[in-house]
């Protein structure tokens, strides 16, 4: 198996178990919750309430839910192999991460739940029945996915994977130029708006829990985005240091090429050498900075 491929999958498996980490823990803090009035949030004071049988209710999710389809499309539709085997690790990487987080905050502190169906009536009349035992907790597996929990506020899933996805989703704008990575980086803003917009006026969640969920999805990408240990900030240098030695490299060449057209047409012979021409020890600053970079 290929290298890259081989690493794609290998960040699957870790997602994959962090996923099912995180719906146990789901499971738990539903087991923990307790019903009561909900608290007091500015984004229900601001922000009306959908009905709970509205069309719109579930849009939250499914804004949620299909962000993450259209990037695997687009990755694996528009990106080569190199770059697409990138992306799909960085995101298995950073949402390994964010589950994580997830499964440690989670189950610290039980808030009261502010949907409908974490109310008291819900209780009482039967209509919700969240885990009673832990063969229950052990073996819900789908609770996170259809949305019948209660408890698991802290942070809102919802704003982390959206934020995580969209800040991925623009990372590959780049190559398309800074117009094009500005105007996905506008639309990728909105989108992560609507997302907790409807959020809130749906009652999944209170406005502090996609606030968090929004900043720690982007302090996990900032720092987790190229590697596990690796900072950032010194590749992306590397990356500008590529960049600048590319563009030298591909100006000394095209200066070499006039001046052997101009040669040719006089007669003479000019000593202008190409990139592969060069000296091994002229072209190791730039094999090297390659070799490293995460976007060249």
């Amino acid at each position: 198996m290929p290298p890259p491929v081989f690493s794609v999958c290998f960040h699957a498996e870790l997602f994959a178990l962090s996923g099912l980490l995180m719906t146990l823990c789901t499971n738990f803090a539903s087991y923990l919750h307790r019903p009561g009035e909900r608290l007091f949030d500015i984004g229900f004071y601001v922000v009306p309430e959908i009905p709970k049988r509205s069309v719109l209710a579930p849009v939250s999710d499914v804004l949620t839910g299909v962000l993450p389809v259209a990037t695997f499309s687009y990755v694996c539709v528009f990106l080569d192999r190199r770059r697409r085997c990138r992306a799909l690790v960085d995101w298995f990487r950073m949402m390994t991460v964010v589950y994580l987080f997830r499964c440690i905050t989670s189950t610290m502190t039980s808030l009261p739940g502010p949907a409908p169906h974490c109310a008291t009536e819900s209780y009482t009349t039967g209509s919700y029945l969240p885990p009673g035992t832990w063969h229950d907790i052990a073996t819900s597996l789908f609770t996170a996915v259809s949305g019948g929990s209660c408890g698991d506020l802290l942070f809102s899933g919802h704003a982390a994977m959206t934020t995580v996805t969209t800040l991925l989703l623009v990372r590959q704008q780049r190559r398309h130029g800074r117009k094009a990575e500005k105007l996905a980086k506008a639309i990728g803003c909105g989108y992560i708006f609507l997302v907790c917009l409807f959020a809130v006026a749906s009652r999944k969640h209170y406005t502090v829990d996609l606030a968090l969920g929004t900043l720690i999805g982007s302090l996990t990408y900032f720092r987790f985005r190229d590697s596990w240990f690796r900072d950032p900030v010194s590749l992306d240098r590397i990356d500008a240091v590529a960049r600048y030695l590319e563009t030298a490299t591909d100006d000394a060449a095209s200066a070499g090429g006039d001046d052997r057209d101009a040669a040719a047409a006089s007669g003479a012979t000019v000593g202008g050498s190409s990139d592969d021409d060069r000296p091994l020890h002229q072209q190791t600053p730039l094999l090297e900075a390659k070799a490293v970079s995460h976007i060249v």
